[in-house]
């Protein structure tokens, strides 16, 4: 029986700046919930729960749902890099949290 390859994601690759925690998992399930975790544990963001990101039910209009523009891009860039749905050329976004500022 084939072992099956994990699937991977830095943060980086989602917007979050000067994070290399890298999220695995054998689904893509597996996957989004550790980055659901880390994402609210880590740097406070408001992610929609992994069945919803997976479903592509999570509003990305602020003003209809109340949702976090940053999770709206982070859920948007997770669910291409696992071709969820297609890459929109020309939607690219800065990243969702900037490093601190260095004093």
């Amino acid at each position: 029986m084939r072992e099956r390859e994990m699937i991977r994601i830095h943060c980086s690759e989602l917007g979050i700046a000067d994070c290399d925690w890298v999220a695995s998992g054998e689904t893509p399930g597996d996957l989004v919930r550790d980055v659901v975790a880390h994402l609210g544990d880590d740097h406070g963001v408001d992610m929609p729960d992994a069945e919803t990101i997976l479903e592509g039910n999570y509003i990305e209009d602020p003003v209809m749902g109340d949702k976090d523009e940053g999770a709206a891009i982070i859920v948007r860039r997770l669910r291409e890099a696992l071709n969820i749905e297609p890459r929109v050329e020309g939607l690219d976004a800065p990243s969702v949290m900037a490093p601190p500022p260095q004093t």
